[in-house]
């Protein structure tokens, strides 16, 4: 391919990336190229700011549990080790306590794992009746007439106790931490 050429596609493609009219010139596509590469920065920068610190893994195991003061509404935050087991323990350990997902947040870096949930008592347990909520992430929580705590507590140290044996459970046996495969060809290449 002739410098011409891979000049033009690439102009073709850029055209293309930023929604352009085929036949605009050369500097002003360059210009927009420019102008939108200066708004994706602020924008990443702004991702960082805007987005709770709490969110992000840490290099240390952490179990936070807040309850509501009724007890029916609890925000917890486990952060761990990913391993592909984890989300469906999760799942089968909120279900075996009763509790219903309203909102979910989970975020990965680096081998390491942080789900942000919302829960909820299921209604069966009578603990909470769950209602749409216009947001679109779920739903309110509010008490059920004559709800009573059960054995389950309202502080939620029998969450905080399940997910700290979720988060101790060794991982299934082919869990291993990622990393790149190197075949023989490449390590003799290298060497």
């Amino acid at each position: 391919m002739f410098p011409a050429e891979r000049i033009k596609s690439h102009l073709d493609r850029l055209r293309n990336v930023l929604a352009c009219d085929p036949k605009i010139d050369k500097a002003s596509l360059l210009a927009k190229a420019v102008e939108r590469v200066r708004d994706l920065k602020q924008r990443a920068a702004g991702v960082g700011e805007a987005a709770p610190a709490h969110l992000f893994p840490t290099e240390h195991d952490e179990i936070v549990v807040l309850a509501s003061g009724s007890g029916a509404v609890f925000e917890a935050s486990v952060c761990c080790d990913d391993r592909s087991d984890l989300l469906p323990d999760l799942i089968e350990t909120l279900r075996a306590l009763r509790l219903r997902t309203l909102r979910a947040e989970m975020a990965t870096l680096g081998g390491r794992v942080r789900n942000v949930l919302v829960l909820a008592r299921d209604v069966a347990d009578g603990g909470v009746v769950v209602t749409g909520d216009d947001d679109g992430y779920g739903g309110r929580a509010a008490d059920s007439v004559g709800a009573t705590d059960g054995a389950n507590g309202t502080g939620g140290d029998f969450l905080k106790e399940a997910l700290r044996a979720l988060v101790e459970r060794p991982g299934a046996a082919g869990d291993r931490p990622k990393r790149r495969r190197v075949s023989g060809m490449n390590m003799q290449a290298a060497a």
